[in-house]
């Protein structure tokens, strides 16, 4: 199976082998963690690979393991099978991300909408997003970059459907 990027979010990616028996380290995006081990089928990106180059693969099984996960995979039996898999990206369908409520948003539906001022004024477009532990910034790239909270208190409304979000936020 192969998928395009546009339908893959990425929750994690492979790390290096563990042990002997096709075991694998895997580091997880998702918040909380934990979550990257409710998430199936898993897809997975060689590094480096085409963008679309995405193909299923069955998580025989994934676990805690100190600090981080451990995985092994059908057909992953040995060390040099594992090692194969070093470096891929890890994603899922994007239909498996569980609803979000209403003001609720996934960054990747943020990323690419167009950021307009109440005065009608286009600031650019949402390039990333940054968590910064107290709330999270949009980053605007247009004439310059803009780093905006995006709370309730500068972004006044987010249309998905127009992928516009207006802001309370003033040019420079």
């Amino acid at each position: 199976m192969e998928t395009h990027d546009d339908d893959v979010v990425i929750i994690g990616h492979i790390g290096a082998p563990y042990g002997v028996r096709g075991w694998v380290r895997v580091v997880s995006y998702t918040d909380p963690p934990e979550n990257l081990m409710g998430y199936r089928p898993w897809l997975v990106q060689p590094s480096g690979a085409d963008p679309g180059a995405w193909r299923s693969i069955e998580c025989s099984a994934v676990k805690s393991h100190g600090s981080g996960f451990i995985a092994t995979f059908e057909g992953v039996t040995d060390r040099d099978q594992a090692q194969a898999l070093t470096g891929c990206r890890i994603g899922v369908d994007a239909e498996a991300l569980p609803a979000v409520d209403d003001n609720e948003f996934y960054w990747r539906d943020l990323i690419g909408q167009t950021v307009v001022n109440q005065r009608g004024e286009v600031l650019g477009c949402v390039d990333r997003l940054i968590e910064t532990g107290a709330r999270d910034v949009l980053v605007i790239n247009g004439l310059q970059e803009v780093l905006i909270p995006f709370v309730d208190q500068f972004v006044t409304e987010v249309d998905l459907d127009k992928r516009v979000i207006r802001v309370d936020w003033e040019a420079e």
